[in-house]
């Protein structure tokens, strides 16, 4: 196996010079870009840049790569088509809100949906830039340009929606001002198997100017923007102390420290919830999924050695009071029909196998729930990790994924429920 080659940013610097207006966006992303290119293990030989039409376009001739300067919107297919032809290439498709979005839409959207392992990164300036400064598809309601004299009255694409809408398997959104994230979301861009779609917050200085300020800006910008990093709490703001919590099925901002709000119980994990009913309501049951996980001592209570083999029950209490119970034992993973997989899949796990489908629980209400309000809370029972502080055992947590719905029925309309905290 050859070893990965050792470069530095300027082996990715082209010998062109760099032709953007003075105080552009696109100078920082080029450069963090080309010292992201350091950090993927991949040859120079085998990079290649694509791009359409627009000042974001001109990066090919600035990188000391494999390039294409293709035509308005088609960098997609003609990055689809070199990937399919070459899968051993680094394939990056550079393009800008307008090249991206409007005439090159369509082949936008369809490279997400396909799933080629691609690159895609867009520079969302919200204007026409090259073509001196005309409304685009990202541009707010409202925005005067010279296309719009009297403001926008179009809403504007959202590139995250439109992404994760046409079935992309990477969203990913920076800006050029912290080239330290953009440097991050590029290398982890190129390590996702499939599509990976970039957005940058970029300024144009000449027909935009500070239109991504509330995000940029350091006198705001921490009260604004939100990092989102897997397994991470939703936390914010210069003091750390601000989060986002779903109230029912809106996200709220909640400050932590006030009105009872912590950062473990309101913005990491909430299991209680009130749920008001309307009329003519025939039949209520939950529909219940969850497998869980954990670590603890193996002179279990159970007498098991435990990890995700720990049984357990757990409970739905309604109104405080104990409702229904979720035994999480064996359901038979010995059977698995994927029997042949390596590693430890045949014994019994706590209420799911490796490869099996977790079964749905039901539990049925035995009562008229009509114009009733019901407090609902998921009870974990509790455990004790023996393990934490154990040399050479670093995992100190217990892991349950649920997911819980309330069917109602009835021969007659009825309202949908409202689920509040």
């Amino acid at each position: 196996m050859s070893e990965k080659p050792v470069y530095k940013k300027k082996d990715f610097i082209s010998d062109q010079e760099v032709r953007w207006c003075p105080g552009c966006g696109d100078y920082a992303i080029l450069s963090s870009i080309q010292m992201a290119m350091t950090k993927l293990g991949k040859k120079k030989e085998d990079i290649v840049f694509i791009s359409g039409i627009g000042c974001s376009s001109r990066f090919p001739y600035y990188m000391n790569t494999y390039g294409l300067h293709t035509i308005h919107g088609r960098a997609p297919a003609v990055a689809t088509g070199l990937k399919l032809t070459n899968p051993n290439l680094e394939v990056w498709v550079i393009t800008g809100d307008g090249d991206g979005l409007s005439i090159g839409g369509n082949h936008l959207i369809h490279a997400l949906r396909r799933n080629v392992n691609l690159n895609i990164v867009l520079f969302n300036n919200e204007i026409y830039g090259l073509t001196k400064g005309q409304y685009s598809p990202t541009s707010s309601v409202g925005t005067v340009t010279k296309s719009t004299p009297f403001g926008s009255i179009d809403e504007a694409f959202n590139p995250a929606n439109l992404s994760i809408g046409a079935g992309a398997t990477f969203f990913g959104r920076t800006l050029d001002t912290d080239p330290k994230h953009m440097m991050e979301i590029c290398k982890q861009a190129s390590e996702h198997p499939g599509v990976s779609m970039i957005e940058i917050f970029q300024n144009c200085v000449i027909f935009n100017d500070k239109v991504h300020d509330e995000y940029t800006n350091r006198k705001t910008r921490d009260e604004t923007t939100v990092f989102l990093e897997h397994g991470k709490p939703l936390i914010f703001s210069k003091a750390k102390n601000k989060g986002i919590r779903l109230n029912g099925f809106t996200p709220e901002v909640v400050t932590i420290g006030e009105n009872g709000v912590t950062e473990l119980d309101e913005t990491k994990f909430d299991l209680k919830k009130s749920i008001s009913l309307g009329s003519n309501i025939k039949s209520a049951h939950f529909r219940t999924i969850i497998s869980g996980w954990g670590h603890a001592t193996p002179a279990d209570s159970d007498g098991r050695a435990c990890a995700e083999w720990c049984f357990r029950t757990h409970k739905i209490k309604i109104d405080n009071t104990d409702k229904f119970s979720h035994y999480m034992g064996p359901i038979g993973c010995g059977s698995n029909p994927i029997s042949n997989q390596g590693g430890n899949w045949a014994p019994d796990r706590a209420g799911w196998c490796p490869g099996m489908v977790v079964p749905v629980r039901i539990d049925k209400f035995d009562s008229d729930l009509s114009n009733s309000t019901i407090n609902f809370e998921y009870y974990f029972r509790p455990w004790t990790n023996n393990f934490a502080g154990t040399p050479g055992y670093n995992n100190k947590n217990a892991y349950n994924a649920i997911s819980t719905f309330i069917v109602l029925k009835s021969d007659q309309q009825i309202d949908a429920a409202t689920v509040s905290n």
